[in-house]
């Protein structure tokens, strides 16, 4: 089944045109990568699957379902988690309310066995389940936001940049996490500047200034020579 389809997808700011006639699409179970650097549209187009943006042209759709007006809340509902740049976690909760509080009954989940899951998943979570968010490191708070995400239950999971400002060590950890995740059967699309996530990819997209410069399968991606000398430096 096909997870999700971008057709033609433009987006703006005003004036400033930021994804220009973007199409792709996935399968439900990939681990879909949109690798590019800043300014490339990644987080754009992110926002405008979420319902926080809204398209000037082009068309998104969920397990063939529009999402093209629909509100963040809609969106939420039908199945998809946005963690987005920067955690945006809530410092002034505890790690157990931060996950509570974004719990969405779906698909006859249960909250108490989802926040046992994210637990699983997350045992450093569950050991500062009383703690305030605020006072986590910065690795723990990205796990807490990942975490905050499957409370929803969610068939299809979107990351944006969750390595930025981790240390190699903690980067590595959210990609096996990850991994972890998807083995589980939620689908993923990771939008990276680090290239180390092309090696969880089946299959992604490298942006550049708003449009598609290339894509491909996990070994199409890694193999380019644009790949090799802009995000490996060989």
């Amino acid at each position: 089944m096909i997870a999700l389809t971008i057709a033609g997808l433009t987006v703006a700011y005003g004036d400033m045109v930021a994804v220009r006639d973007v199409s792709f699409s996935f399968a439900t179970g990939e681990v879909f990568v949109l690798l590019g650097a800043n300014g490339a549209g990644k987080t754009s187009i992110l926002r405008c699957i979420s319902g926080l943006l809204a398209a000037r042209s082009g068309s998104v759709a969920f397990e063939d379902r529009s999402l093209n007006g629909l509100s963040p809340h809609q969106v939420a509902w039908a199945g998809i988690s946005h963690v987005p740049e920067g955690r945006r976690i809530f410092p002034n909760l505890t790690v157990e309310e931060n996950l509570t509080v974004s719990f969405i009954r779906r698909r006859r989940n249960d909250r108490s066995t989802v926040l046992e899951t994210v637990y699983a998943l997350f045992p450093r979570l569950a050991e500062r389940r009383r703690q305030f968010g605020g006072t986590l490191s910065g690795g723990e708070q990205q796990m807490l936001a990942i975490g905050r995400a499957l409370m929803n239950s969610p068939t299809l999971l979107m990351l944006d940049e969750p390595s930025l400002g981790l240390s190699p060590v903690l980067a590595d950890l959210v990609f096996e996490r990850l991994a972890a995740i998807n083995a589980q059967g939620t689908t993923i699309l990771l939008v990276e500047q680090n290239a180390t996530c092309l090696e969880l990819a089946t299959h992604g997209v490298i942006l550049q200034n708003g449009r598609v410069l290339l894509m491909g399968d996990h070994a199409a991606l890694q193999d380019s020579d644009f790949v090799r000398r802009a995000y490996l430096g060989i």
